[in-house]
């Protein structure tokens, strides 16, 4: 997991909630952003996640194991993008994102700029759809 992708996470959140992205929430985020088949799924931001899990429940199915696996790469993400001030911890660990250097965002292929858009609309989502508890519940995982 690329640490700028739980960057524009954590900033869709705050553009939502205007607070940090709880960092639960990061490990259900990027494999949404990185499982094609779904990213290419999402609704619009009308639409709740709850709603949406609704008319796709295949993506329960698929979310869960990619959420185990990408956790390590999804831990070391985090711990990437704080050593390089792109993300830094708030109040319970809540991940903040900084602003990015226009250096530090090199080329950008198609794919990676579908991720990032992918990532912060999952920011703005998930900051709809409210308790991380439930929000992670609803999707078959746990804190």
């Amino acid at each position: 997991a690329d640490a700028v992708l739980v960057v524009e996470v954590a900033r869709g959140h705050a553009e939502e909630r205007t607070t940090p992205l709880p960092f639960a929430l990061a490990f259900l985020a990027v494999p949404l952003v990185v499982h094609e088949p779904t990213r290419e799924t999402l609704p619009t931001i009308a639409t709740s996640m709850y709603a949406w899990l609704q008319q796709r429940p295949q993506a329960r199915v698929h979310i869960p194991p990619l959420a185990v696996e990408f956790a390590p790469p999804t831990r070391e993400a985090i711990r990437f993008g704080a050593r390089h001030g792109v993300l830094s911890f708030a109040a319970r660990g809540a991940l903040a994102a900084e602003p990015l250097a226009k250096a530090s965002r090199g080329a950008q292929t198609t794919d990676l700029v579908s991720c990032r858009e992918g990532a912060r609309f999952i920011g703005r989502w998930l900051a709809r759809a409210g308790d991380p508890g439930t929000v992670l519940s609803a999707w078959g995982l746990s804190v």
